[in-house]
């Protein structure tokens, strides 16, 4: 059961932003900005503190609930594909959110700057999501908003997937809210069909083909274009699609780590591999060999 308004998440302990030094920008969104910061008490601790206008966000109902939901979700996460939420507290301006910082910045910068990646390390990031979603899917966590823009690099290099502010807590395969980005949202979301985990999966085929040709599929090229639109091809291709999958063309995907994968010591140990599988034949016929899955 949702809890009401920003009080209802204002944690126990006592926290305020006399606790940290506030360093440089790192970002900003609708509602506010991203800053990096170190808390006092622990001078190697370095966060992201997202702080977001508390007036704005209780101002529309809708908002308030979008942020709820991303904080009750993502204080139940914990995996390394996955950016953590350590903590959030409040005061009468402003929502605090301490997120872990990926020092490396957002994918969508390096993709912008190279136009592409090499097939070796778009086939790493695939699998470093594919890890990520396979950890969400199993405690029935939908993102809804796969996109370059959200997912960031860690110190190590390690892609790490962002911004829940549109996921949902979804045991069933029966969301019908039109959400996320045009360019990498699914047929069935498209159409207006039920749906579930399966939408991941198919942002994730979006981005691994961004990724190795440098420009979307189904949208303009990323450098330069907008990124908010289906062209009338795509939406003719998704239709066909869907029609030839019976109404639903990706419900067969997983995000399950593979056998190869498993093998080079790369499984997300979180998740149970017996509770996942590759149904698709085209994924289980072409795994990365294991020296792409060990670099």
């Amino acid at each position: 059961m949702e809890t009401q308004g920003i009080e209802a998440l204002e944690p126990g302990h006592s926290r305020s932003l006399r606790d940290f030094e506030i360093g440089r920008p790192l970002g900003k969104g609708h509602f506010g900005r991203v800053y990096l910061a170190r808390l006092k008490t622990a001078s190697s601790f370095i966060v992201a503190l997202k702080c977001l206008d508390r007036a704005a966000v209780e101002k529309n109902p809708n908002v308030e609930r979008q942020v709820r939901r991303e904080i009750e979700i993502m204080m139940n996460l914990r995996h390394p594909n996955i950016v953590r939420l350590y903590d959030y507290f409040a005061d009468e301006k402003n929502l605090y959110l301490m997120l872990e910082f990926a020092g490396k910045g957002e994918l969508f910068k390096q993709l912008a700057k190279l136009g592409r990646f090499s097939e070796r390390r778009s086939a790493k990031y695939t699998r470093q999501v594919s890890y990520g979603l396979a950890y969400l899917h199993s405690k029935n966590v939908i993102h809804r908003d796969l996109k370059p823009e959200n997912l960031l690099i860690g110190l190590n290099g390690e892609l790490k997937i962002a911004d829940f502010g549109w996921s949902v807590y979804s045991p069933e395969e029966s969301q019908r809210t039109m959400c996320g980005t045009l360019s990498y949202v699914s047929p069935e979301m498209v159409l207006g069909q039920p749906h579930g985990k399966a939408i991941d999966i198919w942002a994730l085929g979006v981005l691994a083909y961004e990724m190795v040709v440098g420009e979307e599929p189904f949208a303009a090229d990323t450098r330069t274009g907008p990124r908010h639109f289906v062209t009338p091809v795509a939406q003719s291709f998704i239709t066909s699609v869907s029609r030839a999958f019976g109404g639903c063309p990706v419900a067969h995907y997983s995000a399950a780590p593979s056998r190869t994968d498993r093998a080079a010591g790369l499984e997300d140990t979180t998740v149970d591999p017996s509770s996942q599988y590759p149904g698709h034949a085209h994924i289980a016929s072409r795994q990365p060999d294991e020296a792409i899955a060990a670099s």
